[in-house]
C-alpha cells in the first residue's frame, strides 16, 4: 500500500499521475515507481476520480497493487481518497 498525492489527473482514462507520500515499511521504492517518486494510480471503481481535474490536483489517498479483473495485469489502485 502507497499513500500518496495527486499531482495530474486524466478523468478519460480514470487515471492519475502521483507523488509517493509513504511506502510500506522496509521498501524504498515500489514496482512502478519513477526516479522522481511518482507513480501511476487507477480507479477501478470508476468513481473516485469522476470530479473536475483541476479539483483533484493535490488530494491524498491511498492504494493498493492488485491484479485488475479483466486484464489480468498487476497495478497501483486507489482505495481510498480524501474529500476536498
Amino acid at each position: 500500500m502507497i499513500r500518496f498525492v495527486i499531482d495530474t489527473v486524466d478523468t478519460e482514462e480514470d487515471t492519475a499521475e502521483v507523488t509517493i507520500m509513504a511506502r510500506p515499511c522496509g521498501v524504498s521504492r515500489v514496482e512502478g515507481e519513477s526516479d522522481y517518486g511518482t507513480v501511476t494510480v487507477y480507479d477501478g471503481l470508476g468513481c473516485l476520480l469522476d470530479e473536475e481535474e483541476d479539483d483533484l490536483v493535490d488530494r491524498a489517498g491511498y492504494a493498493m497493487r492488485i491484479e485488475d479483473e479483466y486484464s489480468g495485469d498487476c497495478r497501483w489502485e486507489i482505495i481510498s481518497l480524501c474529500c476536498p
